[in-house]
């Protein structure tokens, strides 16, 4: 009903409409229009189940955050699902907060998709009482997982990320199967926290086994996962979203002691640049926060990136990667169901040996 709203407000004029993650092809066939076009930061299964053919925005969640903050990304209109009016007149977001509460703060008019059923999770973005809203009944849908499920080569993998995780270290969890199996991979370690993008399966594995450091927040910019994942997040204290030109920042992850970041790959090349986003070219995934948490990881003392994928899918080693997501320069271990490739401190020609070793 949002979108549908928004495309009346500005139509027959062209109408650019960009989306991060959604989970639900409700309501785009109803903008599919000729004077319509759509970037996304994620393609997500509703924009892959549309129709619609998205522009690719290549930057990572900072990256959009910092845009917003200039003003040299700039838009008419925000469309939100977000909860009903609290008490002093503002509205959550409930499960995301991200680069949303920026684009919040300055967008000119919010169209709101009320839902009553969304949980307020602690810090999400929130809608201050004097924004200009525009308020439309919620789109029917409901909260889903977007990884599949792990299989043998997913926990192998995951055995072998876990070997390079000490106790008390501060982890950076990705979504995916093999990184929603390396939780229950660490079970038995103590005092590990956790400084997220999404908070995903792992984080609930983590904190029910008792893994997490005591006093220690789950902090993340978004709940991923189905309507059990959420549920746990709203029955646990320790879980709090934060934004992005905080939680993203390279710089301040850096201070972190001991930040590692365990992101998915899809294939690496010689250099141990990784790609995350394209498949059999088809775009299957966005930036998101893996750029910004493997520098972050690199910068951090004793801390490192570790990048996980699979050897038993085609085109997992390339020679070249001409635009990857993550710069070989961060990356301190790539790990796949065979074992692990050190490449710290390590030149072109030795990195392209270990790889080769492993993945060849």
């Amino acid at each position: 009903m949002g979108l549908h709203a928004a495309l009346e407000m500005f139509s027959p004029a062209p109408v650019e409409f960009t989306f991060g993650v959604r989970r639900t092809s409700e309501g785009l066939a109803e903008i599919a229009r000729a004077n319509v076009s759509v970037t996304a930061t994620f393609p997500g299964r509703g924009l892959s189940r549309s129709g619609l053919v998205p522009k690719t925005c290549d930057l990572s969640a900072y990256q959009i955050n910092r845009l917003i903050e200039s003003g040299k990304l700039a838009f008419d209109a925000l469309v939100v699902v977000a909860g009903p009016a609290a008490a002093d007149g503002s509205r959550s977001l409930g499960t995301v907060n991200g680069y949303m509460q920026c684009a919040i703060d300055r967008a000119p008019l919010i169209i709101v998709e009320e839902d009553p059923a969304l949980p307020a999770i602690p810090g999400a973005a929130r809608i201050a009482a004097d924004k200009p809203i525009q308020v439309t009944p919620p789109v029917e849908g409901t909260y889903h997982a977007l990884s599949r499920s792990a299989d043998d080569v997913d926990r192998a993998c995951a055995a072998y990320v876990a070997r390079l995780i000490e106790d008390s270290v501060t982890l950076q969890l990705g979504v995916g199967g093999v990184l929603e199996t390396v939780g229950k991979e660490l079970r038995g370690k103590q005092g590990l926290r956790l400084v997220t993008g999404a908070i995903g399966a792992s984080a609930r594995t983590l904190h029910e086994q008792g893994c997490l450091a005591k006093d220690s927040e789950i902090l993340g910019t978004a709940l991923v996962g189905d309507s059990d994942l959420v549920g746990w997040a709203r029955a646990t204290a320790e879980v709090k979203l934060g934004e992005s030109r905080f939680l993203h920042d390279a710089n301040w992850l850096a201070e972190l002691h001991r930040f590692h970041s365990i992101n998915a790959g899809i294939s690496v090349d010689l250099s141990g640049n990784v790609n995350s986003e394209w498949a059999s070219g088809r775009r299957i995934s966005g930036k998101g926060g893996a750029p910004d948490f493997a520098r972050g990881a690199h910068l951090s003392r004793d801390g490192g990136a570790i990048i996980v994928l699979r050897s038993d899918r085609t085109g997992c080693l390339v020679e070249r990667l001409e635009r990857p997501t993550i710069p070989g320069a961060f990356v301190s271990w790539v790990v796949c169901e065979r074992g692990i490739a050190d490449l710290r401190n390590k030149d072109h020609s030795r990195r392209a040996a270990a790889l080769e070793r492993l993945l060849a």
